[in-house]
């Protein structure tokens, strides 16, 4: 596990002695005041690590900490979904996909996105000074952010009716339905201020090198949310549970930070000192940030109102059709994305090794997410069957689920692309052309989706997120190639290969779903054998054709 920079009053590095079996002191050849010598000689190999590895290398260990933890937590939410769409009605699940996407909004544009973005820059250039002036900047920021968080959280509990009639339609037409609604909501809204500070503790932790925090917390939220679903006959209404499961797990998210926190000694406190000057760097990140990550969230709440005009359980299928989507995104852009902006923060000012840097990401990003999209469009409709055809879920559920997630698999590269894009961008300190661009993608998108939904329903809706998609990364690649450094992070010769790739992934899984009538109910192991040879075939004529087309050798070309 990474471990953080660290630097004593006159700004030297803390190392380890490179003798075998020897420990360095620091306190007799460095200088150092006792304050700091004890956690020198504690962090002393961690900071070696972090400092002595190549930017790259640097890349690739993030990326794989945080990769697998991001994959546990995508795996728990993957079971979270099937347990729910299998204990609760279309109807239910309607209830509280709404009821937890009002203040999952709230936290995707004041939480988690933007709290990053904006702390991880500042704390890293804090850190570079002292590591006493980073603790002093951390303090000041938590503290900022935890009034900010309370007021949003005290407001969206009052106005919470407001809000929900805001992004539904015809709920009121069922009895009981938008009451419900309306009290989930409130009972989940106090999730917005545990998972801001989670995310600012994900922030201060992502500054100094660890990342699997901030890539494991999400579990606990997801197994508290399956428990609950288990225990669901003890509440009433039923789908009641769903609410303080969302409570639970946000205090368990928040508290799986702390230890980490202390071990680094980077434990944030309530201060009235406060930093002017770098908080005032922060907001001026934070501001445009904040536009530029609530698109996202402000795109999920317009496309739950066009799905909630379509038809019951509608929001449903996109939900899980979205969040099956989310899991190749989360495991590698995400991650990648988070990896990379503490790499591109530090060598903002040499842009040769910052467009080094970035193509390296950029080719990971294509490797993976390209192909990922081939194979995932061919299997859609199995693995949305096996996955979720269970109890209360049909087969009109699947049809209409899988048909979603062939459209919106086309989002898997550009929302790639955004997630490591933005960074570059951030490393620059210019926060405001992200959100511009945004604002164009969610312009688009509302337009597609207002001529398409009644024609083509779920589709017209998918559609519309990946045509957004597609047209915020290029915008996002295009401007930062005439702004500041001409971008060229692939040549057309990996293009080519990666396509080639990418057929040959389609074909493989292809294959094995053409021969088989998934319509056939009461068969599940037979469709599960059936969808792990798909996923198996595919897997193969990628990594063959990877091999074989040398694409290893590609991706390490500065």
């Amino acid at each position: 596990m990474l471990g953080h920079s660290t630097f004593a009053p006159n700004g030297t590095k803390f190392y380890p002695s490179k003798e075998p079996n020897k420990r360095q002191k620091p306190f007799k050849t460095m200088n150092c005041t006792s304050r700091y010598t004890t956690f020198a000689l504690r962090k002393a190999k961690t900071m070696s690590i972090l400092f002595k590895m190549s930017d790259r290398r640097s890349i690739k260990r993030a990326l794989l900490i945080f990769s697998g933890g991001t994959f546990l937590s995508r795996i728990t939410g993957l079971i979270r979904d099937i347990t729910a769409a299998a204990f609760f009605t279309s109807s239910e699940n309607d209830i509280w996909v709404v009821a937890f996407r009002i203040p999952n909004l709230l936290r995707g544009i004041l939480a988690e996105g933007t709290t990053n973005m904006a702390v991880v820059p500042v704390l890293t250039d804090a850190l570079k000074e002292s590591k006493e002036k980073a603790i002093r900047v951390s303090n000041s920021i938590f503290t900022t952010f935890f009034i900010i968080l309370s007021v949003v959280t005290i407001l969206g509990v009052i106005f919470t009716p407001q809000i929900v009639n805001l992004i539904v339609s015809d709920f009121d037409k069922v009895p009981g339905k938008l009451q419900t609604t309306i009290n989930l909501t409130r009972i989940m809204f106090p999730y917005i201020l545990l998972i801001g500070l989670t995310a600012f503790c994900m922030g201060s932790l992502n500054s100094i090198g660890h990342f699997f925090a901030s890539s494991i917390h999400p579990v606990f939220l997801n197994v508290s949310l399956i428990i609950f679903a288990y225990t669901s006959y003890l509440f009433h209404p039923r789908v009641s549970a769903i609410a303080w499961a969302v409570i639970v797990g946000g205090i368990f998210q928040l508290l799986i930070h702390i230890p980490y926190l202390r071990k680094y000694d980077f434990m944030p406190h309530f201060t009235t000192n406060f930093e002017k000057k770098e908080l005032l760097k922060t907001w001026k990140l934070f501001a445009p940030s904040l536009l530029s990550i609530s698109v996202v969230p402000i795109t999920v709440m317009m496309n739950t109102y066009f799905a909630s005009i379509v038809g019951p359980g509608t929001i449903s299928h996109f939900f899980w059709s979205d969040r099956l989507v989310q899991f190749p995104i989360g495991i590698f852009a995400v991650a990648l994305g988070t990896a990379i902006l503490p790499v591109l923060s530090r060598c903002a000012d040499d842009h040769e090794k910052l467009k080094s840097n970035y193509s390296y990401a950029f080719k990971i990003c294509v490797l993976f997410l390209l192909p990922a999209t081939a194979g995932l469009m061919a299997i859609s409709l199995p693995l949305v069957k096996v996955g979720f055809q269970h109890g209360n879920f049909n087969w009109a559920d699947t049809v209409s689920t899988s048909s979603s997630l062939f459209v919106l698999m086309l989002t898997l590269l550009p929302s790639g692309i955004i997630r490591i894009t933005v960074p570059l961008y951030y490393s620059m300190k210019d926060s405001l052309r992200p959100a511009i661009f945004s604002l164009i993608g969610l312009t688009i998108n509302i337009i597609i989706c207002f001529t398409t939904v009644h024609k083509i329903g779920i589709i017209g809706i998918s559609f519309a997120v990946s045509a957004a998609s597609c047209l915020n990364a290029s915008l996002l690649l295009i401007y930062f190639s005439k702004k500041y450094s001409k971008l060229r992070p692939i040549d057309f010769s990996f293009l080519g290969k990666m396509i080639f790739i990418s057929v040959m992934t389609f074909i493989g899984a292809y294959i094995v779903v053409y021969l088989r009538d998934w319509s056939i109910r009461g068969e599940f192991m037979l469709d599960a054998i059936y969808l792990v040879c798909a996923v198996g075939l595919g897997f193969t004529f990628f990594a063959v054709s990877t091999l074989l087309l040398k694409v290893r050798q590609d991706i390490q070309k500065p």
